[in-house]
């Protein structure tokens, strides 16, 4: 047990410096795009990266799904059972590329009504992302239940690189939002390359040995429909702020906040690396019977610790933060910091209790919870939405009792 502690912390420590040389590409990304971009422009692109988000849930979930499998059936050592996953991962791909299809063909031209975009077609090109997203986040679950985290890691740089350099490109050529959708594309299409080739006998293995499978249906399907309700919810909460401010707010408006959301966020991404490497580790060390609960601990201690310690530095420093890496015109969104860190810090401990709660199979609280918060927050906001700060504090307190409870839950319990 020494030994995966060891590993855990030195897994968090390999995913920490991918990750975070991840959210620097990616927050390269925010800060020159909004620099480059109209007030009114750069809110247009953060719903876009919203919305395409949503589009995604299903890839976060077969994602997650694929970390659980692997990690359990590589501690038995189990080339078949893998096998048999991925061939049934690979499947379930196809079905949700399918789906998603489906769906930006139908809605696209409400939720651009909705979120006051120009064209539909922006909605489309969201679509089409989060279709290549879908090989790979079945890859990237692959590498993460294999805890492969060296190429976990590098497949999210290759990701932020081309999104990050295509977009300026195309941006500077007169593109905007169709430039950031490109880059997008491209990069996704690139990190499903790398994935596939770095586990290319993997699956070969799965293709070429067409067996019967050996997962029970009944019990991933039980699995699954859980996580699917909590990782819809937590996707909802994480980057519903934005569409919820765009939605009910104007333009100039949504891109201010885009730029305090953006700052304000960098609270929850600092804890990103240590979730990524707890959800594996749970999983190994439940499916032998070992105690879990110190890695549980470590991962709030971390994760958490870190993600108070970055909300009070950005509300003391968001001033200085925003000014120099937005630029004069953005410094209205100070005044929104509070209220998105108040928000963004219980929305960090529930992404690290879900990713617990899933490993050890016992979501079914949990994804109650969230649901039942997300819908008491549509409803307070559609109530109370005088002003932005609002609507994020209303966010803040719902989100704060529903981690109380769940961390009382667990304790209970156990």
């Amino acid at each position: 047990m020494q030994t995966k502690k060891k590993n855990f912390e030195m897994n968090s420590i390999i995913l920490f410096v991918f990750m975070m040389g991840t959210n620097v590409c990616n927050y390269l990304f925010q800060i020159i795009t909004g620099r480059l971009l109209s007030v009114k422009d750069y809110g247009t692109v953060n719903t876009l990266m919203s919305l395409i988000v949503y589009f995604s849930i299903p890839n976060s979930i077969i994602s997650l799904i694929a970390a659980r499998y692997i990690a359990l059936y590589r501690d038995m050592n189990n080339s078949n059972r893998i096998s048999s996953v991925i061939r049934l991962l690979l499947k379930c791909s196809v079905a949700i590329t399918l789906a998603v299809a489906l769906i930006g063909l139908v809605f696209a031209a409400p939720i651009a009504g909705i979120f006051h975009l120009d064209t539909r077609f922006l909605v489309y090109g969201c679509a089409v992302i989060a279709i290549v997203n879908v090989s790979a986040a079945t890859m990237y679950g692959i590498l993460q239940g294999l805890q492969l985290f060296l190429p976990y890691g590098i497949q999210g740089i290759i990701n932020a690189v081309c999104k990050l350099a295509g977009s300026i490109l195309l941006i500077l050529l007169g593109y905007k939002a169709w430039g950031v959708i490109a880059a997008m594309i491209l990069g996704g299409a690139l990190t499903v390359l790398y994935c596939a080739f770095y586990i290319r006998k993997y699956l070969a293995s799965a293709l070429q040995n067409q067996g019967e499978s050996v997962v029970d249906f009944r019990e991933f399907m039980r699995f699954a429909l859980g996580m699917i309700i909590a990782q819809s919810s937590i996707t909802a909460l994480t980057n519903g702020d934005i569409l919820l401010v765009k939605a009910l707010f104007d333009d100039n408006i949504a891109g201010t906040y885009a730029s305090a959301m953006v700052i304000g966020k960098i609270a929850m991404y600092v804890s990103t690396a240590v979730i990524a490497a707890l959800f594996p580790a749970v999983v190994e060390e439940h499916g032998k019977g070992h105690d879990t609960q110190k890695l549980f601990r470590k991962a709030l201690l971390y994760g958490g610790g870190s993600s108070v310690a970055m909300a009070l530095g950005m509300n003391l420093l968001g001033k200085y933060v925003i000014g120099i890496l937005f630029g004069q015109k953005y410094l209205e969104a100070i005044r929104y910091l509070p209220a998105v860190c108040a928000f963004v810090v219980p929305l960090t401990f529930l992404t690290i209790i879900m990713n617990y709660v899933l490993a050890i199979d016992r979501i079914k609280f949990f994804a109650i919870s969230v649901l039942v918060s997300s819908v008491m927050i549509l409803v307070l906001v559609g109530l109370f939405h005088t002003d932005v700060t609002q609507v994020m504090t209303i966010c803040g307190i719902v989100l704060t009792v529903d981690a109380a409870a769940n961390l009382a839950a667990i304790h209970r319990r156990d």
